[in-house]
């Protein structure tokens, strides 16, 4: 029999943060030119990188958070957290991501607490 599992899925409220989040990401990098971004967002049906308003640039419309594909940006750091090592990978914007509970002891963490984001509902398993 399988342990239980921890799945955190998105609600409305998660959702609707996406265009609040784009935004900030852009006004960081406005106000400093010198930085490379950590990640670029894509249309993860056509691959191109979203515009300024999160839209598709080759679709020319507005594209929802689950069709967003995040990727490692050059201005990524090699951090060696478990969550950091998680990110490196091309993955759609809203899908969980895979950490498990050895990797957060490992890296000093207390698996009881996990990573824990408003607008993310935790679905337990039996």
């Amino acid at each position: 029999m399988s342990p239980p599992r921890d799945e955190y899925v998105p609600t409305e409220l998660g959702r609707a943060l996406w265009p609040a989040l784009r935004a900030l990401g852009l006004w960081g990098r406005a106000f400093n030119p010198d930085a490379r971004p950590m990640r670029t967002f894509h249309h993860a049906e056509c691959g191109t990188e979203l515009g300024s308003y999160g839209e598709c640039r080759a679709c020319g419309r507005a594209i929802d958070p689950e069709d967003v594909e995040m990727r490692p940006g050059p201005g990524l750091s090699p951090a060696e957290d478990p969550v950091s090592r998680a990110l490196r990978a091309p993955r759609r914007l809203l899908s969980p991501s895979k950490i498990s509970r050895s990797d957060v002891i490992r890296s000093g963490g207390d698996p009881r607490q996990g990573v824990v984001y408003n607008g993310w509902r935790e679905i337990r398993s039996a």
